[in-house]
């Protein structure tokens, strides 16, 4: 899923927004468990009425449109571009009249209530794995849900998808427990992790 090496140059991660929806939904059919273009859109409806949904984009290449200050923390943030510290994504600006230009890598879709934040999906487009992608998209969505109040953030994986499991531990996520037969096609238990959040 995703390497040891620093993210492309001109890494951007941003509020997903209308314009990128196709895309994302290109991303996402590439792997299991895809979300359809109708799911997303749903998703982006949610979250800009104030609900629970919190929807990240990676572009490449996406220029001043979509920058923002680069992630806290120095040389272990990997380089990439984030949401600014304390950004309320419960506001996420009204998306641009046309698509900013660059190339979407990847994005994630969170839930986030009650102090606490899920990763429902994360999905890199399949030419830019192992590069960096998913990791810096992780790391800087996680700091925009702790600015939030998220205490902490949980996820599901299959037990048999190693690349996503080191790259979930690379970043603080731990196991906690197992659920039976929540995957299908194919059927498998779901390993529950999780991760304090700053």
């Amino acid at each position: 899923m995703d390497g040891q090496q620093g993210p492309p140059a001109g890494l951007v991660i941003r509020p997903l927004c209308e314009a990128d929806l196709a895309a994302a939904a290109a991303v996402s059919a590439s792997a299991p468990d895809a979300w359809s273009e109708e799911a997303l859109r749903a998703g982006l409806r949610c979250q800009r009425a104030g609900g629970a949904v919190r929807l990240f984009g990676a572009v490449l290449g996406g220029g001043a449109e979509g920058r923002a200050p680069q992630t806290p923390g120095g040389p272990d943030a990997g380089g990439c571009q984030a949401p600014p510290a304390g950004l309320d994504t419960d506001s996420f600006p009204a998306p641009p009249a046309a698509p900013g230009p660059g190339l979407l890598a990847g994005f994630a879709a969170f839930q986030l209530a009650g102090g606490e934040a899920s990763l429902d999906t994360l999905a890199v487009a399949p030419a830019l794995r192992r590069q960096g992608v998913g990791r810096c998209l992780l790391r800087a969505a996680l700091a925009a849900l702790a600015a939030q109040g998220a205490g902490c953030c949980f996820l599901e994986v299959r037990p048999s998808n190693a690349p996503a499991i080191a790259l979930y531990q690379g970043l603080g996520f731990a196991a906690v427990g197992r659920r039976p037969g929540f995957y299908r096609a194919p059927a498998e238990d779901a390993l529950v992790m999780r991760c304090p959040l700053p």
